[in-house]
């Protein structure tokens, strides 16, 4: 974050309004709620993502245990589409296009 001689935000500062971090922040608890509801009632299967040539199995410490493996059948990755930072703010507040 920088900050211009006034105090204010520099253009390029990443940093969300008010009203968009609260967007944010009840998206990610609604997702919570419903991801622990999906655990509470026995959904726990595998699904990672895949997006711009990379994957949540990248970065897990629990590939070992999970068995994952999109050369399988019946195992593949759920294919997110690039979307800008507008677009993911405008479907966090419901205004989906």
């Amino acid at each position: 974050m920088g900050l211009n001689k006034d105090g204010s935000l520099k253009k390029a500062s990443k940093v969300l309004f008010e009203q968009d971090f609260a967007a944010l922040s009840n998206y990610v608890n609604e997702t919570i709620l419903h991801l622990g509801r999906q655990m509470m009632q026995g959904e726990i299967g595998v699904s990672p993502y895949a997006l711009a040539g990379k994957s949540s199995c990248d970065y897990c410490a629990f590939r070992s245990v999970c068995r994952f493996d999109a050369r399988v059948p019946g195992f593949s990755y759920r294919r997110l589409a690039e979307l800008s930072e507008e677009e993911l703010l405008m479907r966090m507040r419901g205004e989906e296009r």
